[in-house]
């Protein structure tokens, strides 16, 4: 198989390297499988210089303000990078990135997004100013963490985060390429009482080196090449006592290493007029290992010891084909496409454990490995840009090899439309639309690999809230229930899910003002159940395959206030999210835990700018939200929110430097008693700065 990923890459390659004047299309939104015209397709927008002087390790905590708020947690995003869907964002630098774009169109199942998920288009950073230059960026925090327990004695520690930035670029006539390298310690402070001490928190070093050319080939082709490799180690050690005579009960100690490498190049070619190609190609290798150390000190000797040792390996790669042609016709324009994607997926894991130096288990195996051919089809059909239609199927091509389940195939194709309708003719200073998407997909197509690198988990902060039983507690408001996947035997893996996406844009005052609406629905398989501790009995929900999520997404931009001098954007949005979940109990269980219908979860972010001074302030808030008892019983409603970001700071300009920005920052600097909507409640205040050279 490497063999055939080989010579069709180079068949592919050579055809392209004989194609005319190249062509960078900015009209279109490049999903991977699929283009979509901009015109017809509801999207939002972030520039990434909004959110360089935040203080965070994942991308989805500094962009969930902007989009749907709390909703948005960790591991929601599908991220599509210059059009390839094999990168991890979190690979990339902030200061790399020039803009973030969420997607609100059906067409997303087409591009490995799983139900509820979201798909990001990241355009990176490559039109930088002049021949030349240099940046260098950085910032550090200190951070603590907010205490939420039911004991008042834990106190958290103080430690820092850390992050500096270095690039440089040159630009010429035929050449563009830049390289970078940055640097992130993140670290989540430990609260801790004489009862808990931890000498390390949980912490990771995360380093960054990218690059990038662009390379017009005798004004041909222009080939663009991104390479980027990530390392990475973490690290948590703690320790509990006695409450009686202050002996160890559990000393912990647990490290590990992570490796990122990801490569890709693409062509861009202009046929003959209206007639273009893109052929793109790449790889991605990740590799984790961990070990883990448990010295357990019980009532009566002897101790136990534990170790546990882990290693992971996930390989895909890629190679796409995209070919379009545009032609006009009276007020008419029809643009057929046709894409190509071949994608190969390896996981591999192995497990070893011990206890005293006795063997307990050693597993090694292969948990994924997939390769997927698949060709998609569309027809663009605009009238005088006011309708707007695109249609067309994705096609597996290899869906004949996929494993037959429950009496149940992969179907071979698999439908997506999109329309818009501007209701009020160009030229004037008001735009409004409507739009709708529809597309069906299988879970079985989506991406198992989008997000690989592991930051700070959600349970980084222990918490052994009851000092009488050391039961082992978490820092949140809600109860954390692990989940188990299950397969029930009426269960279909490649049951076709559905979604439905309707909205309308209005824009005043040539966009000063705006207002946007989304409806999603999406109809999916659910083969996920829930595991509760009740009184020393296990409880188990079985979800049929049959669940819905509804979302309504209202969202307010302003850009009144706009001068030489003066400048104030600012953005409300606000999120409704209802799940329907038909589910099956077992037979033994007198109760169980089912998640609140309705949630209300949006951000208000400002963005301010008076001649040299800038500022920002971004609000975080969920509302309706459920508190529960420790038996999982709903008892009543609270509502949250959070000051996510703020930060003031000043630019300076010299004949010595392009520019130099100052600032001080603050993440997480204001809450409400009861709110968890921080994800990990941690508190951040510091400074940083950006040089132009």
């Amino acid at each position: 198989m490497k063999r055939k990923f080989l010579i069709c890459a180079a068949v592919l390659l050579s055809v392209a390297l004989l194609q005319a004047h190249a062509q960078t299309d900015t009209t279109e939104y490049d999903l991977g499988h699929v283009k979509l015209q901009k015109k017809i397709t509801q999207a939002i927008t972030i520039k990434a210089a909004d959110l360089e002087k935040l203080p965070f390790s994942n991308l989805s905590d500094a962009i969930a303000v902007w989009l749907n708020g709390y909703y948005n947690g960790k591991q929601t995003y599908v991220s599509i990078i210059d059009g390839n869907l094999n990168n991890d964002v979190n690979a990339y630098s902030i200061y790399d990135i020039e803009e973030i774009t969420l997607i609100q169109n059906a067409s997303v199942m087409l591009n490995g997004v799983k139900p509820s998920q979201l798909l990001l288009i990241v355009k990176t950073r490559r039109n930088e100013p002049g021949k030349s230059g240099l940046v260098v960026a950085g910032q550090t925090n200190a951070i603590n963490s907010r205490n939420t327990s039911i004991d008042p004695s834990y106190k958290s520690t103080t430690n820092f985060y850390h992050q500096y930035y270095l690039s440089a670029y040159r630009n010429s006539e035929e050449v563009k390429a830049g390289i970078s390298a940055d640097y992130q310690h993140d670290v989540v402070p430990q609260l801790q009482n004489n009862l808990f001490t931890s000498s390390n928190p949980y912490r990771f070093d995360r380093f960054k080196f990218n690059g990038y050319l662009d390379v017009n080939v005798v004004k041909i082709n222009t080939i663009s090449i991104n390479a980027g490799y990530v390392p990475q180690t973490n690290s948590n050690n703690f320790t509990t006592y006695s409450n009686t005579n202050h002996t160890i009960l559990l000393d912990h100690n647990d490290n590990g290493k992570q490796q990122l490498w990801h490569g890709d190049i693409k062509i861009s070619t202009h046929i003959i007029k209206g007639l273009t190609n893109e052929l793109s190609a790449g790889l991605q290798h990740y590799q984790l290992s961990e070990n883990e150390y448990n010295n357990i000190q019980p009532a009566f000797p002897p101790a136990d010891i534990y170790t546990a040792n882990r290693a992971t390996k996930t390989n895909t790669r890629f190679i796409k084909d995209n070919l379009s042609y545009n032609l006009s016709t009276g007020k008419f324009n029809f643009e057929p496409n046709i894409n190509f994607t071949y994608k190969k997926a390896i996981d591999s894991i192995a497990l070893k454990s011990t206890v005293n130096n006795s063997p307990l288990y050693n597993l090694s195996y292969s948990v994924y490995r997939q390769s997927t051919s698949l060709l998609t089809p569309s027809l663009i059909i605009n009238y005088a840009n006011i309708i707007m239609l695109q249609g067309g199927f994705q096609s597996v091509l290899n869906a004949g090899k996929y494993t037959t389940f429950n009496n149940s195939k992969l179907a071979k194709a698999y439908p997506f439309t999109s329309v818009a309708i501007n209701l009020i003719p160009a030229g004037k200073s008001a735009q409004l639309m409507v739009l709708g998407s529809y597309s069906k997909s299988v879970a079985a197509l989506s991406d198992p690999n989008a997000s690989v690198l592991q930051g700070i988990p959600d349970n980084a902060t222990i918490l052994f809230d009851d000092p009488n039983t050391h039961r082992l507690g978490s820092n949140f408001a809600n109860p954390q229930i692990p989940l188990t996947p299950i397969a029930t035997p009426a269960y279909n893996a490649y049951q076709a899910n559905t979604q439905l996406q309707l909205g309308t844009s209005l824009s005043l005052l040539n966009n000063k003002l705006s207002f946007n609406y989304n409806y999603s629905i999406q109809k999916f398989v659910n083969t996920t159940s829930y595991m509760e501790y009740l009184s020393g009995a296990y409880y188990t929900l079985y979800l049929f395959p049959d669940a819905r999520l509804d979302q309504h997404r209202f969202g307010l931009n302003l850009n009144l206030f706009h001068s030489a001098k003066f400048n104030w954007t600012s953005g409300l949005n606000a999120t409704v999210v209802k799940y329907k979940l038909n589910f099956q109990e077992q037979l033994t269980a007198s109760q169980s835990f089912v998640p609140n219908n309705t949630v209300f979860a949006g951000g208000f972010v400002n963005r301010i700018n008076y001649k040299h001074a800038f500022a920002a302030i971004d609000i975080l808030y969920r509302l309706n939200q459920d508190q529960y008892a420790p038996n999982y019983v709903v008892t009543g409603h609270f509502n949250s929110f959070d000051v996510q970001n703020l930060y003031a700071g000043y630019t300076l300009t010299s004949t010595r430097f392009k520019n130099l920005e100052v600032f001080a920052d603050a993440r997480n600097l204001i809450q409400n008693k009861q709110s968890d909507i921080a994800y990990d409640n941690r508190r951040y205040f510091g400074a940083g700065f950006k040089l132009g050279l």
